[in-house]
């Protein structure tokens, strides 16, 4: 159906997640999500493609994974990485969280997420 695509059921899942005890609820992954987690390496979906079964697993797992470095929720970091701001922090914020040296132009301390 013209509309429905991954991005619509991945917003199903998410809040059909959310009202089960699942313990890593799921995500939405949208294009917007896809073209971030390309540029930070994470997946490798081609152009004009849609995201597999493999993708957003993969997707799922490194938001938690990152989560439970931050000691936050997954879906907070998926907030944060939907907003606006450029690649250059998208960046910093991989770099924190993979513990590789920052290049010190951006103070990752303003974009703190808690569980709050």
């Amino acid at each position: 159906t013209k509309g429905f695509g991954p991005s619509s059921f991945t917003k199903f899942f998410y809040f059909v997640s959310l009202a089960t005890k699942r313990e890593q609820k799921l995500l939405i992954l949208d294009s917007r999500m896809v073209t971030v987690m390309n540029g930070l390496d994470v997946l490798e979906v081609p152009p004009n493609c849609y995201p597999t079964a493999t993708d957003y697993q993969k997707y799922v797992e490194t938001m938690h994974a990152w989560a439970d470095k931050l000691k936050c929720r997954a879906d907070q970091i998926e907030l944060f990485l939907f907003s606006p701001p450029t690649a250059k922090i998208h960046r910093e914020l991989y770099q924190l969280i993979n513990g590789e040296q920052s290049s010190g132009k951006i103070d990752p301390s303003p974009a703190t997420i808690t569980n709050d």
